[in-house]
Protein backbone atom coordinates (compact mmCIF):
# COMPACT_ATOMS: atom_id res chain seq x y z
CA UNK A 1 0.00 0.00 0.00
CA UNK A 2 1.34 3.44 -0.88
CA UNK A 3 1.42 6.38 1.51
CA UNK A 4 1.25 9.22 -1.01
CA UNK A 5 -0.76 12.35 -0.16
CA UNK A 6 -1.00 11.30 3.48
CA UNK A 7 -3.08 14.31 4.49
CA UNK A 8 -5.71 13.79 1.76
CA UNK A 9 -8.93 12.08 2.88
CA UNK A 10 -10.41 9.60 0.39
CA UNK A 11 -14.12 8.94 1.01
CA UNK A 12 -15.87 5.80 -0.20
CA UNK A 13 -19.36 4.48 0.45
CA UNK A 14 -19.74 0.73 0.59
CA UNK A 15 -23.42 0.12 -0.14
CA UNK A 16 -24.46 -3.36 0.95
CA UNK A 17 -28.16 -3.01 0.19
CA UNK A 18 -29.74 -5.32 -2.37
CA UNK A 19 -32.01 -2.54 -3.61
CA UNK A 20 -31.49 -1.09 -7.07
CA UNK A 21 -33.78 1.68 -8.27
CA UNK A 22 -33.77 1.03 -12.00
CA UNK A 23 -37.30 2.01 -12.93
CA UNK A 24 -38.92 4.39 -10.42
CA UNK A 25 -36.92 7.45 -11.33
CA UNK A 26 -37.74 6.98 -15.00
CA UNK A 27 -41.52 6.70 -14.66
CA UNK A 28 -41.80 10.08 -16.37
CA UNK A 29 -38.94 9.79 -18.90
CA UNK A 30 -39.83 13.07 -20.59
CA UNK A 31 -39.30 15.18 -17.48
CA UNK A 32 -36.60 15.77 -14.91
CA UNK A 33 -39.32 16.05 -12.31
CA UNK A 34 -42.51 14.05 -11.79
CA UNK A 35 -45.21 15.44 -14.05
CA UNK A 36 -47.84 14.25 -16.48
CA UNK A 37 -46.70 12.01 -19.35
CA UNK A 38 -46.97 12.99 -22.99
CA UNK A 39 -49.64 10.50 -24.03
CA UNK A 40 -49.82 11.43 -27.71
CA UNK A 41 -46.22 11.76 -28.88
CA UNK A 42 -45.59 11.98 -32.64
CA UNK A 43 -42.14 10.41 -33.05
CA UNK A 44 -40.88 11.00 -36.58
CA UNK A 45 -40.02 7.97 -38.69
CA UNK A 46 -42.62 5.65 -37.15
CA UNK A 47 -46.04 4.63 -38.41
CA UNK A 48 -47.64 4.71 -34.97
CA UNK A 49 -48.25 7.34 -32.30
CA UNK A 50 -45.99 6.95 -29.28
CA UNK A 51 -47.61 6.21 -25.92
CA UNK A 52 -45.41 8.73 -24.04
CA UNK A 53 -41.93 9.61 -25.30
CA UNK A 54 -40.54 6.10 -24.82
CA UNK A 55 -43.75 4.42 -26.04
CA UNK A 56 -43.90 2.30 -22.87
CA UNK A 57 -46.40 4.08 -20.64
CA UNK A 58 -48.78 1.07 -20.30
CA UNK A 59 -45.85 -1.14 -19.35
CA UNK A 60 -44.97 1.24 -16.51
CA UNK A 61 -48.60 1.21 -15.35
CA UNK A 62 -48.37 -2.59 -15.19
CA UNK A 63 -45.40 -2.32 -12.84
CA UNK A 64 -47.36 -0.02 -10.55
CA UNK A 65 -49.73 -2.89 -9.72
CA UNK A 66 -46.90 -4.45 -7.70
CA UNK A 67 -45.85 -1.26 -5.89
CA UNK A 68 -48.79 -1.03 -3.50
CA UNK A 69 -51.03 -3.68 -1.95
CA UNK A 70 -53.87 -1.15 -1.72
CA UNK A 71 -53.54 -0.26 -5.40
CA UNK A 72 -53.44 -3.91 -6.46
CA UNK A 73 -56.45 -4.85 -4.30
CA UNK A 74 -58.39 -1.88 -5.67
CA UNK A 75 -57.78 -2.95 -9.27
CA UNK A 76 -58.80 -6.51 -8.45
CA UNK A 77 -62.03 -5.42 -6.75
CA UNK A 78 -62.99 -3.15 -9.62
CA UNK A 79 -62.36 -5.90 -12.16
CA UNK A 80 -64.18 -8.64 -10.26
CA UNK A 81 -67.19 -6.48 -9.41
CA UNK A 82 -67.42 -5.35 -13.05
CA UNK A 83 -67.79 -8.98 -14.13
CA UNK A 84 -70.21 -9.78 -11.31
CA UNK A 85 -71.62 -13.28 -11.74
CA UNK A 86 -71.03 -13.28 -15.50
CA UNK A 87 -72.71 -12.18 -18.72
CA UNK A 88 -76.17 -13.25 -19.79
CA UNK A 89 -78.98 -12.46 -22.21
CA UNK A 90 -82.69 -13.20 -22.36
CA UNK A 91 -82.19 -14.18 -26.01
CA UNK A 92 -81.38 -17.89 -26.34
CA UNK A 93 -79.31 -17.48 -29.51
CA UNK A 94 -77.31 -14.67 -27.94
CA UNK A 95 -76.77 -16.84 -24.86
CA UNK A 96 -75.25 -19.46 -27.15
CA UNK A 97 -73.04 -16.78 -28.76
CA UNK A 98 -71.85 -15.69 -25.29
CA UNK A 99 -70.98 -19.27 -24.41
CA UNK A 100 -69.36 -20.12 -27.78
CA UNK A 101 -67.08 -17.05 -27.60
CA UNK A 102 -66.45 -17.36 -23.85
CA UNK A 103 -67.51 -13.73 -23.58
CA UNK A 104 -67.57 -13.68 -19.76
CA UNK A 105 -63.82 -14.40 -19.69
CA UNK A 106 -63.26 -11.89 -22.50
CA UNK A 107 -65.29 -9.32 -20.56
CA UNK A 108 -63.17 -9.99 -17.45
CA UNK A 109 -59.92 -9.41 -19.34
CA UNK A 110 -61.27 -6.21 -20.86
CA UNK A 111 -62.38 -5.06 -17.39
CA UNK A 112 -58.85 -5.74 -16.14
CA UNK A 113 -57.42 -3.52 -18.89
CA UNK A 114 -60.04 -0.82 -18.45
CA UNK A 115 -59.49 -0.30 -14.72
CA UNK A 116 -55.70 -0.44 -15.14
CA UNK A 117 -55.12 1.55 -18.34
CA UNK A 118 -58.34 3.48 -18.90
CA UNK A 119 -59.26 1.62 -22.08
CA UNK A 120 -59.83 -1.80 -23.61
CA UNK A 121 -59.70 -3.40 -27.05
CA UNK A 122 -61.20 -6.39 -28.86
CA UNK A 123 -60.20 -8.22 -32.02
CA UNK A 124 -63.30 -8.73 -34.14
CA UNK A 125 -63.26 -11.35 -36.91
CA UNK A 126 -65.82 -11.20 -39.74
CA UNK A 127 -67.17 -14.29 -41.45
CA UNK A 128 -65.80 -15.03 -44.92
CA UNK A 129 -68.86 -13.60 -46.65
CA UNK A 130 -69.01 -10.61 -44.27
CA UNK A 131 -72.57 -11.35 -43.24
CA UNK A 132 -71.84 -11.63 -39.52
CA UNK A 133 -69.17 -11.42 -36.84
CA UNK A 134 -67.66 -14.86 -36.42
CA UNK A 135 -65.50 -14.26 -33.35
CA UNK A 136 -64.75 -11.72 -30.62
CA UNK A 137 -61.37 -11.95 -28.87
CA UNK A 138 -59.71 -9.88 -26.15
CA UNK A 139 -56.67 -7.89 -27.22
CA UNK A 140 -54.19 -6.87 -24.53
CA UNK A 141 -54.54 -3.08 -24.39
CA UNK A 142 -50.88 -2.53 -23.44
CA UNK A 143 -49.82 -4.05 -26.78
CA UNK A 144 -51.86 -1.61 -28.93
CA UNK A 145 -50.51 1.56 -30.51
CA UNK A 146 -52.54 3.88 -32.72
CA UNK A 147 -51.47 4.17 -36.35
CA UNK A 148 -50.76 7.75 -37.39
CA UNK A 149 -54.01 8.88 -39.00
CA UNK A 150 -54.11 10.69 -42.34
CA UNK A 151 -57.12 12.60 -41.06
CA UNK A 152 -58.58 13.13 -37.62
CA UNK A 153 -60.27 9.72 -37.73
CA UNK A 154 -58.34 6.72 -36.38
CA UNK A 155 -58.31 4.05 -39.10
CA UNK A 156 -55.87 1.47 -37.76
CA UNK A 157 -53.50 0.20 -35.09
CA UNK A 158 -50.20 -1.60 -34.62
CA UNK A 159 -49.76 -4.58 -32.28
CA UNK A 160 -46.58 -5.84 -30.65
CA UNK A 161 -46.17 -8.33 -27.81
CA UNK A 162 -43.14 -6.38 -26.54
CA UNK A 163 -42.73 -2.77 -27.61
CA UNK A 164 -39.44 -2.47 -25.72
CA UNK A 165 -37.86 -4.99 -28.12
CA UNK A 166 -39.73 -4.34 -31.35
CA UNK A 167 -36.58 -3.02 -33.03
CA UNK A 168 -34.24 -5.75 -31.75
CA UNK A 169 -36.30 -8.84 -32.52
CA UNK A 170 -38.46 -9.54 -35.59
CA UNK A 171 -40.67 -11.65 -33.37
CA UNK A 172 -41.98 -8.42 -31.85
CA UNK A 173 -42.20 -6.42 -35.06
CA UNK A 174 -45.45 -4.39 -34.97
CA UNK A 175 -48.25 -5.73 -37.15
CA UNK A 176 -51.00 -3.56 -38.61
CA UNK A 177 -54.68 -4.20 -37.96
CA UNK A 178 -57.50 -1.95 -39.27
CA UNK A 179 -59.94 -0.24 -36.91
CA UNK A 180 -63.36 -1.76 -36.40
CA UNK A 181 -65.67 -0.45 -39.10
CA UNK A 182 -68.43 -2.50 -40.77
CA UNK A 183 -68.18 -0.27 -43.86
CA UNK A 184 -64.59 -1.43 -44.52
CA UNK A 185 -65.08 -5.06 -43.49
CA UNK A 186 -64.45 -6.34 -47.04
CA UNK A 187 -60.95 -4.86 -47.00
CA UNK A 188 -60.37 -6.59 -43.66
CA UNK A 189 -61.59 -9.90 -45.14
CA UNK A 190 -59.40 -9.53 -48.25
CA UNK A 191 -56.21 -8.25 -46.61
CA UNK A 192 -56.28 -8.91 -42.86
CA UNK A 193 -57.87 -12.35 -42.41
CA UNK A 194 -61.17 -10.66 -41.61
CA UNK A 195 -59.76 -9.03 -38.46
CA UNK A 196 -60.48 -5.53 -37.18
CA UNK A 197 -59.75 -3.93 -33.81
CA UNK A 198 -62.38 -2.33 -31.61
CA UNK A 199 -60.69 0.29 -29.40
CA UNK A 200 -62.48 1.99 -26.49
CA UNK A 201 -61.35 4.87 -24.28
CA UNK A 202 -63.23 7.48 -22.27
CA UNK A 203 -63.31 11.02 -23.58
CA UNK A 204 -60.47 13.13 -22.20
CA UNK A 205 -60.06 16.74 -23.32
CA UNK A 206 -56.35 16.64 -22.42
CA UNK A 207 -55.46 13.70 -24.67
CA UNK A 208 -56.44 13.21 -28.32
CA UNK A 209 -55.56 9.53 -28.56
CA UNK A 210 -54.42 7.57 -25.53
CA UNK A 211 -56.31 7.41 -22.22
CA UNK A 212 -55.29 8.08 -18.64
CA UNK A 213 -56.28 5.71 -15.85
CA UNK A 214 -58.69 7.27 -13.38
CA UNK A 215 -56.09 6.84 -10.62
CA UNK A 216 -53.66 9.10 -12.52
CA UNK A 217 -53.63 11.58 -9.64
CA UNK A 218 -51.89 9.10 -7.32
CA UNK A 219 -49.03 7.95 -9.58
CA UNK A 220 -46.47 9.78 -7.46
CA UNK A 221 -47.98 8.20 -4.33
CA UNK A 222 -47.61 4.74 -5.88
CA UNK A 223 -43.93 5.38 -6.55
CA UNK A 224 -43.55 6.71 -3.02
CA UNK A 225 -45.17 3.51 -1.71
CA UNK A 226 -42.50 1.51 -3.53
CA UNK A 227 -39.69 3.58 -2.03
CA UNK A 228 -41.19 3.29 1.46
CA UNK A 229 -41.32 -0.49 1.07
CA UNK A 230 -37.66 -0.51 0.17
CA UNK A 231 -36.85 1.70 3.16
CA UNK A 232 -38.47 -0.75 5.59
CA UNK A 233 -37.02 -3.73 3.76
CA UNK A 234 -33.51 -2.28 3.94
CA UNK A 235 -33.84 -1.60 7.67
CA UNK A 236 -35.15 -5.10 8.27
CA UNK A 237 -32.34 -6.71 6.30
CA UNK A 238 -29.84 -4.62 8.19
CA UNK A 239 -31.38 -5.71 11.49
CA UNK A 240 -32.08 -1.98 12.06
CA UNK A 241 -28.32 -1.59 12.54
CA UNK A 242 -26.97 1.96 12.53
CA UNK A 243 -24.54 3.19 9.90
CA UNK A 244 -20.91 2.43 10.75
CA UNK A 245 -18.04 4.80 9.94
CA UNK A 246 -14.61 3.20 9.65
CA UNK A 247 -11.51 5.40 9.26
CA UNK A 248 -8.26 3.72 8.30
CA UNK A 249 -4.84 5.42 8.45
CA UNK A 250 -2.76 5.83 5.30
CA UNK A 251 -3.93 6.00 1.69
CA UNK A 252 -4.96 3.27 -0.72
CA UNK A 253 -4.70 2.58 -4.42
CA UNK A 254 -7.81 1.59 -6.38
CA UNK A 255 -6.82 -2.08 -6.20
CA UNK A 256 -6.28 -1.78 -2.46
CA UNK A 257 -9.77 -0.28 -2.04
CA UNK A 258 -11.38 -3.15 -3.97
CA UNK A 259 -9.50 -5.70 -1.90
CA UNK A 260 -10.53 -3.93 1.32
CA UNK A 261 -14.18 -3.83 0.32
CA UNK A 262 -14.13 -7.54 -0.50
CA UNK A 263 -12.50 -8.33 2.85
CA UNK A 264 -15.13 -6.34 4.75
CA UNK A 265 -17.99 -8.00 2.89
CA UNK A 266 -16.54 -11.47 3.53
CA UNK A 267 -15.54 -11.08 7.15
CA UNK A 268 -17.41 -8.24 8.82
CA UNK A 269 -20.88 -8.38 7.31
CA UNK A 270 -23.36 -11.19 7.91
CA UNK A 271 -25.55 -12.70 5.21
CA UNK A 272 -28.73 -11.11 6.61
CA UNK A 273 -27.74 -8.22 8.90
CA UNK A 274 -25.93 -5.78 6.62
CA UNK A 275 -24.90 -2.53 8.32
CA UNK A 276 -24.20 0.35 5.98
CA UNK A 277 -20.54 1.29 6.07
CA UNK A 278 -18.71 4.53 5.33
CA UNK A 279 -14.98 3.95 4.90
CA UNK A 280 -12.51 6.83 4.87
CA UNK A 281 -8.76 6.68 4.57
CA UNK A 282 -6.00 9.20 5.15
CA UNK A 283 -3.59 10.69 7.63
CA UNK A 284 -0.49 8.99 9.02
CA UNK A 285 -0.33 5.24 8.64
CA UNK A 286 0.95 5.00 12.23
CA UNK A 287 -2.35 6.33 13.58
CA UNK A 288 -4.92 3.95 15.00
CA UNK A 289 -7.99 2.93 13.03
CA UNK A 290 -11.26 4.50 14.18
CA UNK A 291 -14.64 2.76 14.12
CA UNK A 292 -17.75 4.69 15.20
CA UNK A 293 -21.50 4.30 14.78
CA UNK A 294 -23.84 6.90 13.34
CA UNK A 295 -27.15 6.39 15.07
CA UNK A 296 -30.53 6.43 13.34
CA UNK A 297 -31.71 10.01 12.99
CA UNK A 298 -35.17 9.21 14.34
CA UNK A 299 -37.04 9.72 11.07
CA UNK A 300 -39.08 6.51 11.48
CA UNK A 301 -42.13 8.42 12.65
CA UNK A 302 -41.87 10.74 9.67
CA UNK A 303 -41.82 7.74 7.32
CA UNK A 304 -44.83 6.22 9.09
CA UNK A 305 -46.74 9.46 8.65
CA UNK A 306 -45.73 9.62 4.99
CA UNK A 307 -46.86 6.02 4.50
CA UNK A 308 -50.26 6.79 6.03
CA UNK A 309 -50.72 9.87 3.82
CA UNK A 310 -49.62 7.95 0.72
CA UNK A 311 -52.08 5.13 1.39
CA UNK A 312 -54.94 7.56 1.93
CA UNK A 313 -54.19 9.31 -1.37
CA UNK A 314 -54.28 5.96 -3.19
CA UNK A 315 -57.61 5.09 -1.54
CA UNK A 316 -59.08 8.45 -2.57
CA UNK A 317 -57.84 8.15 -6.16
CA UNK A 318 -59.61 4.80 -6.48
CA UNK A 319 -62.82 6.25 -4.96
CA UNK A 320 -63.05 3.48 -2.37
CA UNK A 321 -65.06 5.62 0.11
CA UNK A 322 -63.69 3.57 3.03
CA UNK A 323 -60.18 2.23 3.80
CA UNK A 324 -61.63 -1.15 4.76
CA UNK A 325 -62.24 -1.91 1.10
CA UNK A 326 -58.50 -1.93 0.45
CA UNK A 327 -57.83 -4.30 3.38
CA UNK A 328 -56.35 -1.26 5.07
CA UNK A 329 -56.84 -0.96 8.85
CA UNK A 330 -59.69 1.39 9.70
CA UNK A 331 -62.60 1.75 12.06
CA UNK A 332 -64.22 -1.30 10.51
CA UNK A 333 -61.42 -3.57 9.31
CA UNK A 334 -62.10 -6.95 7.76
CA UNK A 335 -62.02 -8.52 11.17
CA UNK A 336 -64.27 -5.88 12.70
CA UNK A 337 -67.64 -4.40 11.78
CA UNK A 338 -68.90 -6.57 8.93
CA UNK A 339 -71.96 -4.39 8.36
CA UNK A 340 -69.78 -1.33 7.77
CA UNK A 341 -67.74 -3.28 5.22
CA UNK A 342 -70.88 -4.45 3.43
CA UNK A 343 -72.33 -0.92 3.23
CA UNK A 344 -69.01 0.49 1.98
CA UNK A 345 -68.74 -2.25 -0.67
CA UNK A 346 -72.31 -1.75 -1.84
CA UNK A 347 -71.75 2.03 -2.13
CA UNK A 348 -68.51 1.44 -4.01
CA UNK A 349 -70.28 -0.89 -6.44
CA UNK A 350 -73.23 1.39 -7.08
CA UNK A 351 -71.27 4.65 -7.38
CA UNK A 352 -67.92 3.60 -8.87
CA UNK A 353 -68.06 0.14 -10.44
CA UNK A 354 -71.31 0.51 -12.37
CA UNK A 355 -69.66 3.30 -14.37
CA UNK A 356 -66.96 0.87 -15.56
CA UNK A 357 -69.62 -1.77 -16.20
CA UNK A 358 -71.74 0.51 -18.37
CA UNK A 359 -68.75 1.57 -20.46
CA UNK A 360 -67.70 -2.04 -21.03
CA UNK A 361 -71.23 -3.14 -21.88
CA UNK A 362 -71.70 -0.28 -24.35
CA UNK A 363 -68.62 -1.44 -26.27
CA UNK A 364 -69.59 -5.10 -26.22
CA UNK A 365 -73.19 -4.41 -27.22
CA UNK A 366 -72.10 -2.26 -30.14
CA UNK A 367 -70.27 -5.27 -31.54
CA UNK A 368 -73.13 -7.62 -30.61
CA UNK A 369 -75.48 -5.42 -32.60
CA UNK A 370 -73.30 -5.76 -35.72
CA UNK A 371 -73.16 -9.50 -35.06
CA UNK A 372 -76.85 -9.54 -35.85
CA UNK A 373 -78.45 -9.54 -32.41
CA UNK A 374 -81.00 -6.92 -31.43
CA UNK A 375 -80.93 -7.89 -27.76
CA UNK A 376 -78.20 -6.73 -25.40
CA UNK A 377 -75.90 -8.61 -23.10
CA UNK A 378 -76.06 -7.79 -19.41
CA UNK A 379 -74.07 -8.46 -16.26
CA UNK A 380 -75.50 -10.56 -13.45
CA UNK A 381 -75.10 -8.35 -10.40
CA UNK A 382 -72.65 -9.77 -7.88
CA UNK A 383 -73.71 -10.99 -4.47
CA UNK A 384 -72.02 -8.24 -2.44
CA UNK A 385 -72.43 -10.12 0.84
CA UNK A 386 -70.76 -13.22 -0.62
CA UNK A 387 -68.01 -11.15 -2.21
CA UNK A 388 -67.18 -9.52 1.14
CA UNK A 389 -66.93 -12.96 2.73
CA UNK A 390 -64.62 -14.14 -0.04
CA UNK A 391 -62.24 -11.22 0.47
CA UNK A 392 -60.71 -12.93 3.52
CA UNK A 393 -60.58 -16.46 2.06
CA UNK A 394 -59.52 -15.95 -1.55
CA UNK A 395 -56.05 -15.01 -2.81
CA UNK A 396 -56.75 -12.61 -5.71
CA UNK A 397 -54.59 -12.28 -8.80
CA UNK A 398 -54.33 -9.65 -11.46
Amino acid sequence: MTVENQNKINLSLISLSNYRDDDIGNFFPNQKTDSQPILSYLESGYKWIYYDVDNLYPQRLQKLADYSTIHKNSLIMKRDLCVGDGLFSNNLELEEFISANDLTETFKRCANDYVKFGGFSLQVTWSLNGSKIARIKHQNFSQVRIAKPDKLEIDGFYLSADWSRQRQNNRYAPKYIPAFNPITKQDAIDNHSGNQLFYYTDYDDSSDFYPKPDYQSCLTDLMTARLLKEFWKSNLQNGFFPTVHMHLPGSFTSDDKIELINDIERNLVGAINKPRLFVTAGGNKEDAAIIETIQNNGNDNMFLSMESSTNQNIISAHRLFSPVLASFPGSGSLGGNGNEIYIAMETFYNVTVTGYQNALLSGFNKIINFAGYSDKIKVKEPNIFQYVNNMTTKEPTI
